[in-house]
């Protein structure tokens, strides 16, 4: 697998896809937060991708006015920097991404890059999925009536994207995402 953030390689070799040389590699972007129901949707990015012979693109998005403690003193009254959180988020992708293509070897090969940008979720993944393919995100589970509804990000994306997007049900069995 190779993972990297844009400007810093995190890794090359593997992963390198031999196509028609007048073709890009496609590109399928997944939102993650690093929850159940964006891991569902991460597992189902990277299987897409492998049959598409694609490569993936995580987006996590995150609010900057938030304040973030890295567990290296501070606590609540801490300044966070935009560099702390993107290599903190950075790096819990890249272990949710090694993680699945250590579990499943037909996603090793998977080319993936990483993408932690400040600002709302939606707009950051339509941003992001300019030049996609296709659009991945996954939705909370839900009881009742409010199941059938999508939530604020799934539905600005799903009614604003230049791009087709699927949205992974939280209860998706791992069978489902192929």
């Amino acid at each position: 697998m190779s993972l990297s953030w844009p400007g810093v390689e995190v890794a090359s070799g593997a992963g390198e896809n031999a196509g028609a040389p007048d073709r890009r590699p496609g590109v399928v972007v997944v939102g993650i937060d690093g929850s159940a129901p964006s891991r569902n949707a991460l597992r189902y990015a990277m299987a897409e991708a492998s049959r598409r012979g694609a490569g993936v693109r995580l987006v996590w998005a995150y609010d900057p006015s938030e304040r973030r403690s890295t567990g290296q003193g501070g606590g609540a009254d801490a300044s966070p920097s935009l560099v702390g959180p993107s290599v903190e988020l950075g790096a819990r992708a890249w272990r949710m991404a090694t993680g699945l293509a250590g579990a499943d070897p037909r996603l090793a090969s998977v080319p993936v890059e990483i993408r932690v940008l400040a600002g709302p979720a939606a707009g950051v993944l339509l941003a992001a999925a300019r030049d996609a393919d296709l659009v991945v995100i996954g939705r909370r589970s839900r009881c009742g009536l409010a199941k059938a509804l999508l939530g604020p990000v799934g539905l600005h994306c799903a009614l604003h994207s230049e791009v087709p997007v699927v949205i992974v049900p939280a209860d998706a069995p791992a069978a489902r995402n192929r």
